[in-house]
């Protein structure tokens, strides 16, 4: 069942806050440079690695009066992390919009909507998110936060490292937008750390 490999990326994902005692760290080659959320064998010996969070892009305000209003300049920000649970690889986000009606402007990501990364070598990348985990307006923070995950094929992830991103495009529910790359090398320095 394809949606087994994905649920189990997302629980061991959003359950890696709780320290688990007993599990070992997997040991990396010494010029490995990475950030780890999460590093460890489980039980049966398979490896879990969790790169930390990095921003990969975002998208200004453009409304004016907004602005004059003292509006956030940002409106989107998003973040990736990738991941690996013993040999399957995948790639978890964090977008934050700062709009407490991000519902309506956007939508939802739900399991299908794609997310389609643009490289510098002139081809692209597309990725079906899987279902949301969560869509919550954080009011006194000023933003709504959508996370959701993917998988990705050894094929895609040789492309993403092959090359720095250009665009994104990330189709929501209600509309379809692109977005300014901040961090162009973000797979290239993230999929060795899983791989």
């Amino acid at each position: 069942m394809k949606t087994a490999p994905i649920l189990l990326l997302a629980t061991i994902y959003f359950s890696a806050c709780t320290e688990k005692t007993g599990n070992r760290k997997i040991k990396l080659p010494d010029n490995a440079n990475c950030s780890y959320f999460r590093n460890e064998l489980n039980p049966t010996g398979k490896p879990i690695l969790v790169v930390e969070d990095e921003l990969f892009i975002s998208r200004a305000n453009t409304d004016t009066n907004q602005v004059k209003m003292g509006v956030k300049n940002e409106l989107i920000k998003g973040y990736l992390g990738c991941v690996r649970v013993d040999t399957v690889l995948g790639v978890f986000f964090d977008f934050r919009v700062f709009s407490d009606i991000a519902f309506n402007e956007y939508g939802l990501i739900r399991k299908n909507n794609t997310i389609t990364f643009i490289l510098q070598s002139g081809k692209s990348v597309v990725i079906s998110f899987g279902a949301t985990v969560s869509g919550s307006t954080n009011l006194s923070a000023g933003y709504t936060q959508y996370k959701t995950f993917s998988r990705i094929t050894r094929g895609d992830a040789a492309l993403l490292k092959g090359s720095e991103l250009k665009r994104v495009v990330i189709a929501w529910t209600k509309r379809e937008d692109e977005y300014k790359v901040v961090n162009p090398k973000v797979f290239m320095s993230q999929i060795p750390c899983v791989e």
